[in-house]
Order: structure tokens, then C-alpha cells, then sequence
């Protein structure tokens, strides 16, 4: 694993051509505006409708960028990407995608609901006020 790490450090050009399917990952992620790890996330939600359990980070992070490995459920959901985006059918926007980017988000959860209700409570007390001042 040494030689092979300092190889790539040396050389990332050739690593990345040699293996296509960790190019195909690399191509997918850049379509979608996200990082390769997290492209990996987003396919493992995907694949298994759960999030990327914790204990298994580590050994992901290690087979995918020390060993090259792609799991096939990650190389399925890049080609999928690919796919989309070849038929110009690729929203790359779309929140799904960008679910653990936390500065993506651009709406406040619960953001309506707060707005709801500090409207209704100035309604409310605005409307308390006129009411007390017309009653004096």
C-alpha cells in the first residue's frame, strides 16, 4: 500500500486512468457539484435507503481512495448520473443531491411555520393595541 500511495501522489493522472470506474465516480460527483466521498454517501443512501453507517466510514474512505475500490453500488448510481446528465435530464439542484452539504440549504426548516406564527402574533398584539387605544 505504500509504493502504491506514493505513486499515486506522484502520478494521480495515471491511477485515475487506469481504473475508468473510479474516473466514472469522479465524473459523476463533478456533474452534480459535489465531492467523490460524497457522491459515495449520496449512492449508498440510494442503494440501501439509509444513510452511511458511521463504522463503515473509515473503511469506505480507505478501500476508495487508498485501494481505488468502487463498490458496485456506487458504480451503479454514477453511471446512473452520467446517464442523466448525457440526456441533459440532470437537475444537479436538486436537494437530494446536496443532502449533507449543510450551507446548500437555502430555506430554514420550519422556516413557514415561524413566519406563521410571528405574523399571527403581531396580528395579534397590534391589534390588541388598536383595540385598547380606540377603547379609551
Amino acid at each position: 500500500m505504500g509504493w502504491g500511495l506514493w505513486n499515486s501522489l506522484l502520478s494521480p493522472d495515471k491511477e485515475d486512468l487506469q481504473n475508468t470506474e473510479k474516473m466514472a465516480v469522479a465524473r459523476a460527483a463533478n456533474c452534480l457539484q459535489v465531492g467523490e466521498f460524497q457522491l459515495l454517501q449520496l449512492a449508498y443512501r440510494e442503494w440501501y435507503g439509509e444513510d452511511l453507517p458511521i463504522e463503515q466510514v473509515n473503511e469506505l474512505f480507505r478501500a476508495y481512495m487508498l485501494d481505488g475500490e468502487v463498490p458496485p453500488w456506487a458504480r451503479h448510481f454514477a453511471r446512473h448520473i452520467l446517464q442523466l446528465a448525457d440526456h441533459q435530464r440532470l437537475n444537479d439542484n436538486d436537494m437530494r443531491f446536496h443532502r449533507y452539504d449543510h450551507d446548500y440549504r437555502t430555506d430554514v426548516p420550519g422556516g413557514i411555520r415561524k413566519f406563521s406564527y410571528a405574523v399571527s402574533f403581531l396580528i395579534v398584539f397590534v391589534g390588541g393595541v388598536l383595540f385598547a387605544v380606540a377603547t379609551i
